[in-house]
């Protein structure tokens, strides 16, 4: 697990999307495998890609990461603080945030479609 601040500090090279998500979201699982998928292509296209756990414990993340074979960091956000700075109220939701640190984009649907959409507008650039 990764703090935020200290990622976001060291990716003033390239764009960051934080994707919130929540282990008992049912829409959340086909999204995250789009984005795992995909992250190589993001990558390419100057994005890097961080997850960001709504409010659950380090255990129950671990777990799922270790089901869903994701290999993107994840920062847990055990107590919505993150969220809450983000004005998050639903899953999933994904915000793109430039090299300056202002959110450029954000996603909110359902599913995949949000990380389908990502990677288009990663094509566009």
């Amino acid at each position: 697990m990764v703090t935020l601040a200290g990622l976001l500090k060291e990716e003033r090279t390239r764009a960051v999307l934080l994707a919130f998500y929540a282990t008992w979201c049912r829409e959340c699982p086909s999204g995250l495998q789009v984005l795992e998928s995909g992250k190589d292509k993001l990558m390419q296209g100057g994005i890097h890609v961080l997850l960001v756990d709504h409010g659950e414990d380090k255990e129950t993340v671990s777990a799922f990461h270790r089901q869903m074979r994701l290999t993107l960091p994840v920062v847990l956000d055990e107590f919505k603080e993150i969220s809450g700075a983000y004005g998050v109220r639903g899953l999933p939701r994904a915000f793109l945030i430039g090299k300056d640190g202002t959110v450029r984009a954000i996603y909110v649907s359902e599913g995949a479609d949000f990380a389908e959409q990502l990677l288009k507008d990663a094509d566009a650039r």
